[in-house]
């Protein structure tokens, strides 16, 4: 995964740090309510975890992604489109969320919106090992 900042994100989480990656698109409006919940639980397991919203849509460019981080939410990095990581998580569409623990293990996989405590309980799986 490429992130909008240009850094390269290897399927090698660091020993101590989950991952969430939250598949969306900019103009998703059940994935921006979504990522306004999440924005309330995430900085508790800031230290322990990444989150990674990985735009869906391929139309859309780094300069929309940038603008919509702005606007939204400043904690979490963004990457563009990548047919790669697609496939791999079979990524479909917005509003697919994947837990990863420390070991590279997927620990969750949902596509219903979620509300705060489903946010929390998923961050505490990535966290938890």
């Amino acid at each position: 995964i490429t992130l909008t900042t240009g850094e390269k994100v290897t399927n090698q989480p660091k020993m101590d740090e989950g991952v969430v990656l939250y598949f969306f698109t900019t103009y998703c409006v059940p994935c921006i309510k979504e990522m306004d919940e999440m924005k309330k639980i995430q900085p508790q397991y800031r230290s322990k975890s990444r989150l990674i919203a990985i735009d869906v849509d391929p139309i859309e460019d780094k300069e929309k992604i940038e603008k919509f981080k702005k606007e939204h939410l400043h904690v979490v990095d963004f990457a563009l489109a990548d047919k790669e990581v697609f496939f791999a998580f079979q990524a479909t569409h917005p509003g697919i969320k994947i837990g990863i623990n420390s070991k590279g293990v997927v620990v969750s996989r949902t596509e219903a919106q979620s509300d705060q405590n489903e946010w929390k309980d998923l961050f505490k799986a990535v966290t938890s090992s």
